[in-house]
């Protein structure tokens, strides 16, 4: 009876269309009910030791210091191994490859690797290769987005086979943290193969290995029989195979039928569905992921009145988040009244929304000079942020209130939209998600965002530059919890953004695979299991 009364109920739509007549919507949810219910009795039951992945984003060169590209991340975790591990339960960083880690003084580090791990052509995994992955990292051009993550290292000194010492030039309080996105690299196989050839075939020391990809079609993996283990354990599941399916209702179906048995990146529609579905299930997880409307307030890319602080406070006085996330994401997310949500360090619950006030608004705006309103971009990609088209539509709806008219400008390609947001070419507002390379650290968010001379910053302040700063020269925790306190303060009391909430991964599931979405949005494959099946130690 539950599934009968959620049919009847028709106003969700499977493919993310909000704009369909509600006739449509009725009828499309009816035959998607239907279709779950039918769909278990012809489904084929999944081999016991492998899996099939949809994907939502094509997969780009498999070199992991190449893009911060959230497909490729989920490979790339799998195929290399790191010094430390984000624990999935915790989310707190470990030691990995890493045995242990001893501060020397505030800018020194000893390393110390556990012995006996080797890549998966059989070199060893020591000292050289790190100093190897990190030396390579800091030659790569500008256009790494990890450079920058790890621009503090001044130089590294091999102590022995199994030791390093990092030397940087300033403290670096969240190193651990940084660690588990520094995938170890093979020095031989990289130098012999060369950069183009490493991006097609990869070798790591992770728990999986590459064993076929013809781009751009399917990407498999298998497990890596001399794994050693560790913190993420050696797999259950023998292949992974990813397919990018780009498309929303089909990547759905394709669940629905157990053609794939993990899809990510559905929608709030198809998430509150699979409550009533045989086949798969919802998988919904916090992330730090911050979705928020952005304000070019240094006219960076033009002059807008978004240069004036009382105009952009009338915006954020103007967007109804609570709203928002009640009707058009159905609480998948969580407020983030100062742009960091309670899984970041730095987070400070003190910091009240602010309010939406139409009045509000609307005095500031007849303050500023601006009585009969203005035109404004609105700048998103919907392939860079899940339904950011109703989104951009209730901001249109909201800033309309005030007089603000909204021209949308939707980018279809999202590498072309960052690339875009990088150059400084994103006039007015523009709609964004910042997931901070997985980091749980609220510098992650607000240096590359706000200090002054960073490619994406849009609002440079000296007072903010200065708290950026003293946040990187300490490494007392209570201290920098207090720095990005009054950061987080002092960005909200010049409106140079609206943070709207912390966004959920949502991924489909098969209801006998035993597995979970995580945090980091990353993906735990090698811990997942068929049910009945035992992992392996």
């Amino acid at each position: 009876m539950a599934r009968e009364r959620e049919c009847q109920y028709g106003g969700l739509t499977v493919d993310g269309r909000a704009s369909q007549p509600p006739t449509l919507h009725l009828v499309r949810a009816v035959s998607l009910c239907i279709l779950i219910g039918l769909h278990s009795l012809w489904a084929a039951t999944p081999a016991k030791s492998e899996i099939v992945v949809a994907l939502d984003a094509e997969i780009l060169p498999l070199d992991p210091f190449a893009h911060n590209h959230t497909a490729n991340a989920v490979i790339d975790w799998l195929v290399h191994d790191q010094l430390f591990f984000r624990d999935g339960k915790t989310l707190r960083p470990i030691p990995s490859v890493a045995e242990s880690l001893k501060p020397i003084d505030d800018v020194t580090w000893e390393i110390k690797l556990r012995p006996g791990i080797r890549f998966h052509n059989g070199e060893p995994v020591d000292a050289a290769a790190v100093k190897f992955t990190l030396e390579r990292l800091l030659h790569m051009d500008q256009k790494s987005p990890y450079r920058s993550a790890f621009a503090w290292v001044k130089e590294v000194e091999l102590v022995n086979d199994l030791v390093v010492r990092l030397h940087a030039h300033r403290p670096v309080p969240s190193l651990s943290d940084l660690l588990t996105r520094l995938h170890v690299l093979p020095p031989r196989y990289l130098t012999e193969v060369g950069e183009a050839r490493f991006a097609e075939a990869p070798v790591g020391a992770g728990p999986y290995r590459v064993s076929a990809w013809n781009r751009p079609g399917p990407l498999t993996l298998q497990a890596n029989e001399g794994y050693w283990g560790g913190p993420k354990g050696r797999p259950s599941i023998r292949t992974i195979t990813f397919r990018t399916i780009l498309d929303q209702a089909q990547r759905f179906n394709k669940l629905l039928s157990e053609s794939v048995h993990i899809a990510r990146g559905l929608t709030i529609d198809q998430a509150m569905l699979l409550n009533h579905a045989d086949v798969a299930r919802i998988s919904a997880k916090p992330t730090p992921r911050v979705v928020f409307l952005l304000m070019d307030g240094d006219g960076r890319a033009s002059k807008t009145p978004l240069t004036e602080r009382r105009v952009r406070r009338a915006i954020s006085y103007a967007i109804p988040i609570e709203e928002m996330i009640n009707t058009v994401l159905h609480k998948f997310a969580v407020r983030a009244p100062g742009g960091l949500t309670p899984l970041h360090f730095g987070y400070d619950a003190n910091i009240h929304p602010r309010p939406y006030d139409l009045q509000k608004a609307r005095a500031l705006l007849q303050e500023a000079g601006h009585p009969e309103g203005f035109e404004l971009p609105l700048n998103f990609s919907p392939t860079a942020l899940p339904g950011a088209e109703r989104l951009a539509a209730s901001i249109l709806d909201s800033l309309g209130k005030i007089g603000v008219k909204v021209k949308i400008r939707r980018f279809a390609d999202a590498h072309e939209f960052y690339t875009q947001f990088r150059q400084g070419k994103l006039e007015g507002l523009s709609l964004l998600a910042w997931g901070s390379g997985a980091s749980f650290d609220a510098d992650a968010i607000f240096y590359p965002l706000f200090r002054s001379g960073q490619a994406q910053t849009y609002n440079a302040n000296p007072d903010v530059d200065k708290l950026l700063d003293e946040g990187r020269a300490t490494i007392d925790p209570e201290k920098r919890k207090a720095i990005y306190s009054t950061v987080q303060k002092l960005i909200l009391d010049q409106a140079y953004w609206v943070p709207l909430y912390g966004q959920y991964i949502l991924e489909g599931v098969n209801r006998k695979l035993d597995y979970e979405a995580s945090s980091d949005e990353l993906m735990y494959l090698f811990a997942a299991t068929w049910k009945g099946n035992h992992r392996q130690e």
